[in-house]
Formats: C-alpha cells, structure tokens, sequence
C-alpha cells in the first residue's frame, strides 16, 4: 500500500474533496488552504570554478498538485560563488497552487583549490604537479605539496610569491610554485704526462651546486715523481662555467727526474768536497744538467773519474753522480819556447805553448805551427823539443820549419748528369787548406729539382782528394722522380654514414704510384673507433693513378653513468660504478647496485635518480642510492658544577632527546645550588646544548657564591691612656661582605698627633669576616714650645718681638719652690704685633703654655726673691693679657 484516502473540506468549500495521500508525503504539513508541499534538497559540495545550477538536486511534491519540482525557487543563495571557496546557506522554496510555500536552507560548499607550478630560474614551465587534501578540500582544512622529479632539473627552492609548501585551504586559490635548477654535465679532471700517459684523475668543485650557469673550479693533483707543467691543448679551463656538455679538465705533467750528485775527489779516490749541478730548463726527466769543477784549495782539476756521469748530460729517473778528479799542485815547470823558422835557419816570429793541465813539472804541454804568410808549415827543425810533451824544470824550445808557399793547382770541376749523361748543371769545389797542388778538395751533390741523386758516374774523379796539375772532374749521376699517385682521403664516419670529420695519409715511400700508404682511425671526440666501412679502402695499400677512399666507422659514446651514495640528508657517502655489458655507448644498457657502506644501510633510490639499469643517452645520468646510517652509541656527555676556584658543587646529567647515538643532540641545564648564582660556562667546556660524538664531552657551569653580609669594622681614637678621643668611619669599596676588602684612616684631633695602632688592633685595611673587627688609632698629646720671656728693663709698652703659638702645656709651674698644678689657657697668637697695628689673632682652642721657671732664657740673679719671680711672671701674663685684649677689640671693630 503507497497511500490512503481523506475527504478534506477547504475553508469556505459547500461539500469535502476527496485526496489521495502518497506515503512519501504522509507528514507534509497541513496549513489553511491544505496540504503544504514537501521539498527535498541536501547539503551539496561543488568544485571551484565550475557552471553549477544550484537547483539541480533540488525536488518537490505536492499531495494535490504532484511534482511540482518546476516550481522551485532559489529564495536566497547566500552570495553563492564558484569562484570564492567556503560554505554558502542557501534557502530554496516551493509554492503549490493553492498558494503554500515551504521553505529549507541547505549547505553549499565549494571545495578551496592549490595549484602546484614547476619552474625554471628564469620563469619558464617544466610542468605542474598536484596538492594533497588529507581532511578534505576546504576552506580552512590543510593541503600538502611536494617537488615533482624533472628530468635534467634538481629542485632548489620556492619561488619568490609562492605560496607556502604545505598550508591551509583559503577561499581564494593559493600557487605553491617549486623553482628548478638546470643540471650541469660533469667536469671531468684528468692528469697525464707530456706523452698523454695518464697519471690519475681528480675532481671538480661545484661551490654553488653542479648546475648550468653555476661555476666549477679544479686544481692540479699532487702526483708522486711529477711536478705540474700546464693544461693541456684542448683542455677545459682549470675554473670555468658549468653546461650541459661534459667537460674535461686535463692537467700535464713533467716527471721529475733524480738528482744529480757532484763528488771532488784526489787521484786515490778521497773525498775533496761537493758541488751541485744546475737544472737550466727545469730538474725533469729529459732535461739537460750542467756541472762543472770546482776550486779546491791546494789541488788543481785533473779529469772526470772513471764511471762518472758526464758534466754535463740529461736527466732520468735514476741519481747520477758526475766525479771530478784533482791532482794535488805540483812544482812550477819552465817555460817552453815556440819558434817559427824557414829551411834556412831565418825567424819567421814566434809563437806560445798552451799548458791544458798547469805549467808544473811533469804535466804536459802542446804547441800548434802558427800561420806565417806566404809560408807553409813543414815540418819540426833539427833538434827542436816535441811538438806536444812533458814539462820540466828545464826550459824547452820548439821549432816549426816553413816552406815558402807551394805551386798552385789545376781546377777541380764539378757535373751534375741524368743517367743518360745529359748535363743537369755544375757544382763546385771546396780546397781548405789552399787550391796548391798536394793539398786536399772536397764536393757534394747538389740539389736538383725533379731529380734524386744516385751516384757517381763511371771514370769521375773521387768526391774528396788531393790536387795535381791535371784537371779533375767529378760528375755526379741523378735519377728522374718518380710519378705523383691520386689522392688517398681518410673519412671519419658513426654508424649511419654521418660524416664526422678527416684524417689523413702517411706516404713513407713517397706519394709515387707503387708506393705505400697508411692511415690510421683518428680520435673523435664523443665517439670510439669501432670498424672500416663495408666499401672502404683498406687502412694500409698501395698507391695508383685512382683516388681512394678510407672509411673509419665510429660509435656515439654514451654520457657517463654517475652512481653516488647518499645518507638521507644528502651528505656524499662515496661513488660507485656503472657497468656497460655491451659497451659505453648510445642506446647501449647500463648496470649499478648499491655498494657496501660500513655503518649505514641501503634504503632505496635517490628523489630524482636515474633507474638503477637503463639506456645510455648523451646526457649524463647519475643514480643516487640513498642510506640510512646505523646508530652509533655516542659517548658521555658528564655535567659539572663549580665554583669561580674551580671546587665542584655537584654533578648534573645531560638528555639525550634522540637517543645517546653519535649525530644526535643532547641537552644540560644549569640548576639551583643553595648560596650559589649560576654565572657562565667555563673555559674549555663543551656547549650547554650540542651534538654527541665518540669523544667523550664535559659541560661545565660556573657559579658565583652569594655574597654574605659581613660584621661591622669599628674605628676608635684613643690617648696612650686609652682615654676615648673619638671615633672614625669606615670605607667598603667593594660592599661590606665577607671577604671584600675594608680601608680607615687616622682622624684629625685638635691638641693630638696620630702614633700608631693600638696593641691587638684590627689593621687599618683588612678583609671582612663574619666577626665584628676594631681598628684602634693612639694618638699622643701635643707638646708645646715655649716662647722667650723679657727681662724687666726691656720695655713692656711695645711689643717688638713675635710670641710663638703653641698648644696647651699641662705642665706643673714651679712659683717660689711652690708647686702649681693649675693650667693657663688664653688664645693663640698667630703673628707678631706692633703699637701701631695687631693682626687678628685665630681663634682656637689652643693655649698659650705658661713658661717654666728653670726654662726662661735669663736666669734670676742670686739673691732674687720669691716676689721678684712672681712680678716677672706677672709681667708677663699682663703682656699677654694687653694683646689679647686688642685683639677681642679688633675683632669687635
């Protein structure tokens, strides 16, 4: 059953209608003018961008009037955007016709968008890639991105303006653009010797990264036996800029080659010294040395020893030791006379002889017949000394007889003939010691254009001899050249008949036909010689009349196969090898494997690493495996505590976060000590926070000890009676805590002078502790100079004389044998005073000390009286009674 019916009368009908009432619709609210309609939509999510039509889902029923679906309406789309990402409420209506409305506000969710870019440095695409939306594309929920890998292109950075790599979802699209960096070809670094003999290789530097653009620096190798020379022709600059052309980098090399020892030794074999010998075009194998002998005292040089190296002579590998042999000086010889005469006993001049090995006694002598003109050395007269001999302490004459001048000789001609005896032209002949018969002629073949000489024709006089009166002829006999052969050309050629380039013949007969040629493959940069072409000439034949042609047939090499081992930061672990079964060439297979490296595991190929097997290309190709390093127990980071002295105060522990494994951190902390403040790590100490290694590490922390309040230093001022006198103050530069220094000083006391400490007196600067301290000062009192008194018949109305102050006198004052204890005290007289005027006397608590009998300057007559003392000293106090008046009167005016 899907309905039932009702009989249902509308307001203001005469008789009930009869309905009936689908299920689906057995709860649409009844309203006034009857049923209301129902309306179905759902919460939508649309994509960003997209033509959406927001009544697309939406449907409606109606119990009298069916679908009504057409009737829908958008009441209110909420500001709904495909084009602005987030949720929009959007309220739909329907009315039937009796004029019904239901209404329903859904969701409207329009999924936020990344894009992912990949670029170039300079801007250009390499492609784009996609985000990842973990809970959902929505506004406010996160994506993630990642580089794609590109062929040729190493991922460096986000571009400047790109949004972030992983982020959150806004209602406007965001552009996560990854900039690439061009990937350069390898620099090769080859070393070889002057021969292209390789030496070894070495490797380039990439200071900003093996990129295209970017720059590359190498540097000569240090090769045993070799010294660096230059780069070699053709060579790839030793810095330069990277491409994506491989480049080699080639550095020459001289071979250093053994020294060169210089012995002096005398005649048995005794050592005289050492010289050295000097390297003009460098000390390398094929160099030439010089040495030469040298000055030792008392002997002159004699020869090189016997198995000595020349003086002078080239380099090799193997030392070389030149031996110069000294004869020790011997006895000046006498002089030997050289004397030119002719057959009859005339001088025709003199000459000198040489002494190669020194004029001493026994070495030897040489003298030469000199030129005498218009004469002809003959021979050596009639009891003349040797030519060349031995000195001695005799002196020697040598005499040279000369002939005059001989007759002079017949020409000696010279013919250049064919073999058919036709003239090809004359040559001439030398005479070196004069064209005068008996002497000596020479010739030679000349150089005739298209002949070759062969030989000297039958009945021709000798190509050297001796002058007659007879002419002579020599006549040398030639042959014709032979003929010139067609061409030989050398083509360099790949696997496809491309030309490549041309190499070129060797003739070592002669380019003539009949004769030989040779060629051989010529090296091509990128290529490896595989075979002579199907229709080449051979690579070795013989010349003709016809051109040939030898094809050199050659294989693209492939661009080498880097393999590179990588932890998973990226940091080198070490190289491996490709291998090339079937040869290292275009279009040929490659293999690699990850390696053994000792304490790290291989995880898995590298991001953006060639397949560990392929095709070689002529782009280089690196695969990259990629390790984990096994964990190696690190050793102990230890914590002290310490005092600014270095006494400990305790111990601490470090964290280890990650695992107490070498390469991962550790932290420590300062800690509160009781008394104590930290202040610093100390000299030497290991970071507070770092990286753990196999060496053991200590983290030491310095604290300062708090300072402690110190007890009081008193200062007291006393009388040698110990009388209080007063008390001072005390000076704490440093603070007053214990262990800070202190500082007093003596006061100034009216009547007293500063003597010394008292006796178990703390010192006058000291060092706080935590017991009360006192610092006693002894002061002595002042004892008073007593002035001059006047005698009764100077006059006591003018005061001439100048009354010193003095300080107070607690001195007894004998009157008359009777004893007085009283003291006089007046004030202080500070200059002297005239009637006219008196200058202020100061004012001060000093006294004017009363004289002593037995001190005055003239002694009482015998005889004198008690009273006679008496009126003196009362002369005396009534003087000084008078000036202290006039000075109270002074002060007063």
């Amino acid at each position: 059953m899907n309905g039932f019916s009702i009989d249902y009368t509308k307001p203001g009908a005469s008789e009930p209608s009869h309905y009936v009432v689908n299920l689906n619709s057995a709860f649409a609210k009844v309203g006034t003018n009857g049923f209301y309609p129902s309306l179905e939509v759902s919460n939508q999510v649309v994509d960003y961008g997209v033509d959406y039509n927001l009544k697309n889902t939406a449907t409606a029923n109606d119990i009298e009037d069916g679908d009504i679906t057409s009737n829908i309406v958008v009441k209110d789309d909420g500001g709904f955007d495909t084009k602005q990402s987030g949720s929009y409420n959007v309220t739909y209506a329907v009315t039937d016709k009796d004029g019904n409305e239901t209404d329903q506000t859904v969701t409207v969710t329009v999924k936020a968008v990344a894009n992912v870019q990949y670029e170039d440095e300079a801007g250009n695409s390499l492609g784009t890639g996609s985000a990842s939306y973990p809970d959902g594309a929505f506004v406010g929920k996160g994506y993630t991105t990642s580089p794609g890998t590109i062929a040729g292109y190493t991922y460096e950075r986000l571009a400047n303006g790109s949004a972030a790599a992983t982020g959150t979802l806004t209602t406007t699209p965001q552009t996560v653009i990854y900039v690439y960096q061009q990937n350069g070809a390898a620099v090769t670094v080859q070393y070889e010797d002057e021969q292209g003999n390789s030496l070894g290789t070495g490797s380039a530097s990439y200071p900003d990264g093996a990129f295209v653009g970017k720059d590359y620096t190498t540097s000569p190798g240090t090769i045993a036996g070799y010294t660096y020379e230059r780069l070699a022709n053709g060579s790839a600059a030793a810095t330069g800029t990277l491409t994506t052309t491989p480049q080699t980098v080639t550095y020459v090399y001289q071979q250093n080659g053994a020294a060169v020892t210089v012995q002096y030794e005398d005649e048995q074999g005794n050592s005289l010294g050492t010289g050295s010998a000097a390297y003009p075009d460098g000390t390398f194998v094929g160099k030439s040395y010089t040495t030469s002998p040298g000055t030792v005292s008392g002997y002159t040089y004699d020869r090189l020893a016997t198995g000595s190296a020349a003086a002078t002579g080239t380099l090799t590998t193997t030392p070389q030791t030149v031996t110069y042999v000294y004869q020790q000086n011997p006895v000046k010889a006498a002089t030997v006379t050289v004397q030119y005469e002719d057959e009859q006993g005339n001088s025709l001049g003199t000459g000198s002889a040489a002494y190669p090995d020194g004029a001493f006694v026994g070495k030897g002598y040489t003298t030469s017949p000199g030129t005498v003109s218009g004469y002809t050395y003959e021979r050596l007269g009639n009891g003349s000394a040797a030519a060349s001999g031995k000195l001695t302490t005799t002196p020697q004459t040598v005499t040279y007889v000369y002939q005059q001048n001989p007759v002079k000789a017949a020409t000696v001609t010279v013919q250049y003939e064919d073999e058919q005896g036709n003239s090809l032209g004359t040559g001439s002949a030398a005479y070196p010691d004069g064209a005068f018969v008996g002497m000596g002629y020479t010739t030679s073949p000349g150089t005739i254009s298209g002949y070759t000489y062969e030989r000297l024709a039958t009945g021709s006089a000798a190509v050297t001899g001796t002058l007659t009166t007879t002419p002579q002829t020599v006549t040398y006999v030639y042959q014709q050249n032979p003929i010139k052969a067609a061409t030989v050309t050398v083509q360099y050629e790949d696997e496809q008949g491309n030309s490549l380039g041309t190499g070129s013949v060797v003739y070592p007969d002669g380019a003539f036909i009949g004769k030989s040629y040779t060629t051989s493959p010529g090296t091509i940069s990128g290529y490896t010689y595989e075979r002579l072409a199907t229709d080449s000439a051979a690579a070795t034949g013989t010349l003709t009349t016809t051109p040939q042609t030898v094809i050199y047939v050659y294989q693209q090499n492939g661009a080498a196969v880097t393999v590179q081992y990588e932890d998973e930061q990226g940091n080198s672990l070490g190289t491996g090898s490709a291998s090339y079964p079937d040869g290292a060439f275009v279009g040929k297979g490659y293999t690699t494997s990850p390696g053994t490296i000792s304490g790290y595991t291989y995880e898995r190929l590298g991001n953006g690493s060639a397949a560990a097997s392929g095709k070689l290309t002529t782009t280089p190709q690196t695969v990259t495996y990629v390790y984990q390093q096994n964990p190696v127990k690190a050793a102990t980071v230890t914590v002290q505590y310490e005092d600014e002295q270095g006494n400990s105060l305790g111990t601490g522990s470090a964290s280890y976060p990650d695992g107490a494994f070498v390469g991962k951190g550790y932290t420590t902390d300062s800690k509160t000590i009781t008394g104590y403040t930290y202040d610093r790590l100390a000299t030497g100490s290991a970071a507070a926070t770092g990286t753990l290694t196999t060496t053991p590490q200590t983290v030491t922390y310095v604290y300062q000890q708090n300072p402690v309040k110190a007890a009081t230093v008193t200062v007291q001022y006393e009388d040698e009676q110990g009388n209080s006198l007063g008390t001072g103050s005390t000076v704490y530069p440093d603070g007053a805590f214990v262990g800070k220094g202190y500082t007093t000083s003596p006061g100034t006391i009216a009547g007293y002078t500063y003597e010394r400490l008292a006796a178990g007196s703390a010192a006058a600067t000291g060092t706080l502790t935590t017991t009360p301290q006192t610092v006693t000062y002894v002061y002595q009192r002042v004892t008073a100079v007593q002035p001059t008194v006047p005698t009764q018949s100077q006059p006591t109305t003018k005061a001439t004389k100048k009354v010193v102050a003095s300080k107070i006198s607690t001195k007894k004052i004998p009157v008359t044998g009777k004893t007085s204890t009283k003291l006089v005290k007046t004030k202080q007289l500070v200059t002297g005073f005239t009637n006219k005027k008196v200058k202020q006397a100061a004012t001060t608590t000093k006294a004017v000390p009363v004289v002593e009998k037995n001190k005055m300057t003239k002694l009482p007559q015998t005889g004198e009286t008690q009273a006679q003392s008496s009126s003196a000293l009362g002369v005396l106090l009534l003087e000084l009674s008078g000036l202290l008046m006039f000075g109270f009167k002074k002060r007063k005016n």
